[in-house]
């Protein structure tokens, strides 16, 4: 039996989501949830080519009492109340939610005790375990501990994207981020891209349980590329991503 796939919204990230699953070259039934006509509309040439089945519905009637895999792609404000909506009319199997997670507290905890109860895996989506560069320099790295990790750049939205970093340290490193330190942030946020959020700049500190740091900078002033730097014992490992170029030194 092919596995079926629930992509709740089908915005930009949603859309992203589906091209994956088009290159993971299996047969599934895809389906997707999008109140947006134009968006369900883009949506819709994109699942097309998927098994029997698959379709863009515009609200959750019709969907399958189970389903293998549900991805959670609706913005951060309405992702509880989509989520809670989804469990109303179908039982995933697991559940990859986007990030950020939520906007509150009581978001966060009141799904992580749905999905305690009902047993559900989850996941959220941190795409950069799946680059097969930081899986060699994590194996290259295994026997070291106390290591520690920088990140600099300007331009990449450090308010919704430094869950990634925080992420990365702690596979690269095989260590766990034991708390976070935000004094280093600049007090005066600017308005993001999304309605309603705000993009933060300076420095976000932290400590690893093996000893070592992490630190993530945005610079305000423009045009400096990311990069991330492990560094321990006299030696660093420098990544360019946009170069594709790791510098050990």
């Amino acid at each position: 039996m092919i596995p079926t796939i629930l992509v709740v919204g089908c915005g930009n990230i949603g859309r992203r989501h589906i091209e994956a699953l088009a290159a993971a070259g299996r047969p599934m039934r895809v389906i997707g949830i999008e109140p947006g006509e134009a968006a369900r509309v883009q949506a819709a040439s994109l699942i097309a080519p998927f098994a029997e089945g698959s379709t863009v519905l515009s609200g959750l009637d019709g969907l399958p009492e189970v389903a293998d895999l549900a991805i959670i792609a609706t913005s951060a404000a309405h992702r509880r109340s989509a989520f809670e909506a989804l469990l109303a009319r179908c039982a995933p199997k697991a559940v990859i939610f986007e990030k950020v997670l939520f906007t509150t507290r009581a978001d966060l905890d009141a799904v992580g005790q749905l999905l305690a109860e009902r047993a559900i895996p989850a996941f959220v989506n941190c795409g950069r375990r799946g680059f097969p560069a930081y899986d060699r320099l994590r194996d290259q790295l295994a026997r070291r501990r106390g290591l520690s990790m920088e990140v600099t750049g300007a331009g990449w939205n450090l308010g919704s994207n430094a869950i990634h970093f925080i992420d990365l340290a702690e596979h690269v490193l095989s260590d766990r981020a034991v708390s976070l330190d935000e004094t280093g942030l600049d007090p005066k946020p600017e308005p993001a891209r999304i309605a309603g959020c705000v993009d933060l700049f300076g420095t976000l500190r932290g400590k690893l349980a093996g000893g070592g740091t992490i630190a993530i900078t945005q610079d305000r002033a423009p045009g400096a590329p990311v990069s991330i730097t492990f560094f321990g014992d006299g030696e660093s490992w420098r990544v360019e991503e946009g170069a594709r170029r790791l510098i050990h030194r």
